[in-house]
């Protein structure tokens, strides 16, 4: 009976510590409808549905940070391709990119693909090792470098990053102008 007893107490001992734990786990595994989708892409095949996926989702602006010099070594048809695609479906443009002669050329030379905002900042103060994409409620970073890429679907982070850019876009452009008072083309 005293081994009986002892071994009831020592159980109860140990359902009162999991009734108080069971609370905490349940608060750590919330199912929660928020949680963000992400997925990872790989290799060429996957990088390019990285930079493409804007085409995929219904939305009408994307905002860029990225170094087009970096994507073209990768990808030679990528700017006819986008363009041809947002005029096609009506996406308007506001990028913050490095301001590398390669890529000035390319985009100020270029026809005007629907509302197009490129603001150019200078490369030394252009700090993104990745390339950044903000659309929709999605937020897309490629790497053209190492060939990989993520995307992050959830609409606080996407309104978080975009409410950011526009922040930095304002002060591209505050730049851009001190440093280039005679290139304004496409800057609104």
């Amino acid at each position: 009976l005293y081994i009986a007893d002892d071994r009831v107490k020592k159980q109860e001992g140990i359902k009162n510590k999991l009734e108080k734990i069971v609370p905490e786990l349940k608060g750590l595994y919330r199912d929660t409808k928020t949680r963000p989708k992400i997925r990872v892409f790989e290799g060429e095949a996957g990088l390019r549905q990285v930079y493409f996926d804007i085409f995929n989702v219904g939305i009408k602006d994307i905002r860029v940070f990225e170094d087009l010099s970096n994507i073209l070594k990768i990808f030679p048809d990528f700017v006819d391709y986008d363009s041809e695609q947002r005029l096609k479906r009506g996406v308007n443009l506001y990028s913050i990119a490095p301001a590398k002669k390669e890529i000035m050329d390319i985009c100020l030379n270029g026809p005007v693909i629907n509302k197009e905002v490129l603001t150019f900042i200078p490369k030394e103060k252009f700090k993104f090792p990745v390339d950044v994409t903000i659309y929709g409620d999605r937020v897309a970073f490629a790497s053209p470098k190492d060939l990989f890429g993520i995307i992050i679907e959830h609409k606080e982070i996407a309104e978080a990053m975009k409410n950011a850019f526009d922040l930095a876009l304002e002060e591209a452009k505050r730049l851009y102008k001190k440093d280039n008072p005679q290139a304004k083309k496409r800057q609104n």
